[in-house]
């Protein structure tokens, strides 16, 4: 061992460490430089029209209204004037995101299949956007999941891990509950066309819907506090989504300065 080797050492610790820093800075930039485009994706929401409302609303009413039966099985059809509204009245509830559904069917002979199109914009400082596409395909007669695809500003995300993502999510937002349904048991059938998307519901029930909600404020949802929401939500007659859910966030608000 030479005098000056225990002193080198040390220096070539830090040497690594200054680089394993500056690359990850490095990879930082370059994915927040590709993340970040220049002009939104979705444009200025324009004024919605009124029948495209009152088809998403009958949509909210089917699944979430006061008729509503858990477990029943229900058909949904989605076509461009029930995405409209839905769009409409999701850029409501989110805003300033904006919103937008729609169905994309392939041209002339080319073997990509219909798909479904949801786009999120959202605006940055000094004049950037953040904007988000996810892309759904179904398979074969749509008895399976679909395949879904996302795209954040100029960076891919692979199927794999939408799907790994979304799973995640339906497990945060299920009800607590030992045995909660799974996507596959849910949505039966999910067929994209070129004109409507088929979805096949198994109804959860306002009550599984609502202690969902409530989980995304904590670990898990207090029955005593689920009881008085969901007899604050359902004297109101309107089975509007955007208000139903401003209605609940606000009374998450408050039970969560409550608590603190």
């Amino acid at each position: 061992m030479t005098p000056g080797e225990p002193a080198a050492q040390p220096s070539r610790k830090r040497f690594r460490w200054t680089l394993l820093l500056r690359l990850v800075a490095l990879a930082f930039l370059v994915t927040a430089f590709l993340a970040i485009d220049g002009a939104p994706l979705v444009g200025e929401p324009a004024p919605p029209d009124a029948g495209s409302i009152d088809l998403a609303r009958g949509i909210v009413r089917q699944v979430a209204g006061h008729d509503s039966v858990a477990g029943a099985r229900e058909v949904i059809l989605l076509g461009p004037r029930e995405l409209d509204g839905f769009s409409a009245l999701a850029s409501q509830v989110i805003a300033p995101i904006r919103a937008e559904a729609r169905l994309v069917a392939p041209k002339g002979r080319s073997a990509v299949p219909p798909e479904l199109a949801l786009r999120l914009s959202r605006s940055l400082p000094l004049g950037a956007w953040l904007n988000i596409e996810a892309r759904a395909h179904s398979i074969g007669t749509g008895r399976s999941l679909p395949v879904v695809r996302a795209r954040i500003g100029h960076l891919p995300v692979p199927a794999w891990l939408m799907r790994l993502l979304i799973r995640q999510a339906w497990s945060i937002v299920q009800p607590d509950r030992p045995d909660p349904p799974t996507l596959e048991d849910t949505f039966p059938e999910i067929r994209i066309g070129p004109k409507t998307a088929r979805v096949v519901l198994i109804n959860p029930g306002r009550n599984a819907a609502l202690a969902g909600l409530a989980q995304l404020g904590g670990t898990a949802s207090d029955p005593r506090w689920v009881a008085r929401a969901y007899c604050a939500l359902t004297p109101h007659a309107d089975a509007d989504l955007a208000q139903i859910v401003r209605r609940a966030w606000r009374l998450l608000a408050i039970s969560g300065s409550a608590s603190s």
